[in-house]
């Protein structure tokens, strides 16, 4: 091997980005801390929409009415928060935490969001790993970049802030 092939193989290809990508613990970490703050946030949705339809429905309906209500909110509520942060932020509050961030695959996007469309893709693939008892999250330990189903369907990875 000459120095030029040496030099050349340490050397990153043109538009690759080098990047620490996070493993599965500190991800589950960032989730488990997301979820327990979606949560309190829904929970207190779910008070206050409770509270609401049992003061102005007072029939035999009112309860299950504000339960069916409270669990569309909730929904809402995660939607939201998901979309915006990855979206607008890069991470989540857990993912803020534990330094991590969420980018898009093909370039380093710095600490800028994936974009809302891109964030929407992610959280359809966290759906369709609830629908499949969460099996799908352990690909995540199956590959180099530690992409996730909802990495695949997004086009993102999630890296380790330096």
């Amino acid at each position: 091997m000459t120095s030029v092939d040496a030099v050349s193989a340490s050397t990153p290809a043109a538009g690759s980005v080098d990047r620490a990508y996070a493993g599965f613990g500190i991800r589950l970490a960032a989730y488990l801390i997301d979820m327990i703050i979606l949560m309190i946030i829904t929970g207190i949705a779910l008070v206050v929409v409770m509270l609401l339809t049992l003061v102005f429905m007072r029939n035999e309906f009112a309860l299950e009415t504000g339960l069916a209500v409270s669990n569309y909110v909730g929904s809402l509520i995660a939607l939201v928060y998901l979309i915006y942060f990855w979206g607008r932020k890069g991470a989540t509050p857990g993912k803020m935490l534990l330094k991590l961030r969420v980018a898009r695959r093909d370039t380093n996007s710095g600490g800028a969001g994936i974009g809302e469309g891109r964030a929407f893709l992610r959280v359809v693939g966290y759906a369709v790993n609830g629908f499949l008892f969460f099996l799908p999250f352990l690909i995540i330990l199956a590959n180099r970049e530690r992409r996730g189903l909802h990495d695949f369907l997004a086009g993102t990875v999630v890296v380790q802030e330096r």
